[in-house]
């Protein structure tokens, strides 16, 4: 449904996945299945490239992102899978509610040491601090 071209059913999808992720069982399934992440960037990137864009949509998948990183355990799999620098370039949105999911993930991966070194590497303090 994410991908559906349906701006109302992508909505609901992205909202229904970003409420799966407040629920600590349902975080590692999602992030097992390499097909939701990919919808999820989906969502936020073809969306921000399209005339069609429903900024819902987007919010949506990215507090799905920012929750599924509130669990140091699956910060890894997030990281290989390319989440991060997508979020990242997030932080800069003029949309409050994205850069405020962006910023939640990037504190909640600088709350792991392992997942801060990573951000480190990303030149993320610079980009933070100004």
């Amino acid at each position: 449904l994410l991908r559906c071209g349906d701006i109302l059913s992508s909505r609901y999808a992205a909202m229904f996945m970003s409420n799966l992720a407040r629920v600590k069982e349902s975080r590692q399934k999602i992030v097992q299945d390499g097909k939701a992440i990919q919808l999820l960037f989906l969502a936020l990137i073809q969306q921000a490239d399209t005339n069609h864009t429903d900024s819902l949509t987007q919010q949506h998948a990215m507090a799905c992102l920012s929750n599924l990183a509130s669990c140091h355990s699956l910060q890894n799999d997030l990281i290989l899978k390319g989440c991060t620098p997508v979020l990242i370039d997030h932080i800069s949105s003029t949309d409050l509610i994205l850069r405020s999911c962006a910023l939640l993930y990037v504190a909640n991966l600088a709350s792991n040491s392992t997942s801060r070194t990573i951000l480190e590497e990303c030149c993320i303090t610079k980009d933070l601090i100004g």
